[in-house]
């Protein structure tokens, strides 16, 4: 069965799940670096171009998180910020494709291998992004540490979608979910396919008890081992 639908939780042993809540911080740190924009805020705007380019979710979910992978290993310096830095392009792929090996090893080896094949990937499409999602940018989530909405948002969707292997949810799903979740729930600026597409995934979501809405719980959480077992297990 493939990773992008529900199946089974994977089983852990504890110093792989120890990797695992390590690899969670590693991708919410990329939140909360300011030089002079967070990868995560250009990560946001990057998955919502792909969306609306008609990229498809699973394409943008694999794209969204394997770069964020590498990026967590080479100090937030995506292509763009290792070309500024005069590395040359076929030296930036081996340094991006060594980066997210080692940072990869936590996750589900079906998913991994799936990420693995984006990198070196496209560059997203050059879109003007709708107000809406614009504004993301700009508005403080409440408490958190120097975030922004589209911050805040881009790390959970990260992290949903890594940690929906914990409970069997869908990846793409997770992602595209927590992407939407601080949206209005009316998205008239949106195609009519992906505005459908993000009322099921926050409908999804939603479902007490589900396999997606303890996926969300734990990526609220920050990681698997800050939650009770019993949370998470089949």
């Amino acid at each position: 069965m493939s990773y992008l639908h529900p199946r089974r939780p994977v089983a852990r042993a504890p110093a792989e799940t120890l990797a695992l809540v390590n690899l969670c911080a590693s991708l919410a740190a990329l939140s909360r670096r300011q030089q002079p924009t967070s990868l995560a805020r250009r990560l946001y705007e990057d998955s919502w171009r792909r969306l609306l380019a008609g990229e498809g979710t699973r394409a943008t979910m694999l794209a969204t998180l394997a770069e964020a992978l590498a990026a967590t290993r080479l100090g937030d310096l995506d292509s763009a910020g290792l070309a500024r830095l005069g590395v040359a392009a076929p030296a930036a792929a081996q340094a991006r494709l060594r980066a997210f090996a080692t940072a990869a090893m936590p996750v589900e080896a079906e998913l991994r291998l799936a990420l693995r094949l984006q990198l070196p990937g496209l560059p997203a499409p050059a879109l003007a992004l709708p107000d809406v999602l614009a504004v993301q940018a700009e508005r403080p989530p409440g408490a958190a540490l120097g975030e922004s909405l589209a911050e805040h948002s881009l790390r959970l969707a990260l992290l949903a979608a890594l940690l929906a292997t914990e409970t069997g949810a869908a990846a793409e799903v997770m992602f595209l979910g927590a992407l939407a979740q601080p949206l209005p729930m009316a998205l008239p600026e949106l195609p009519d396919a992906l505005a459908a597409e993000v009322a099921a995934a926050r409908a999804a979501l939603a479902v007490p008890g589900s396999a997606a809405a303890r996926a969300m719980a734990l990526a609220l959480a920050g990681g698997p081992s800050l939650l009770p077992v019993s949370l998470y297990a089949a």
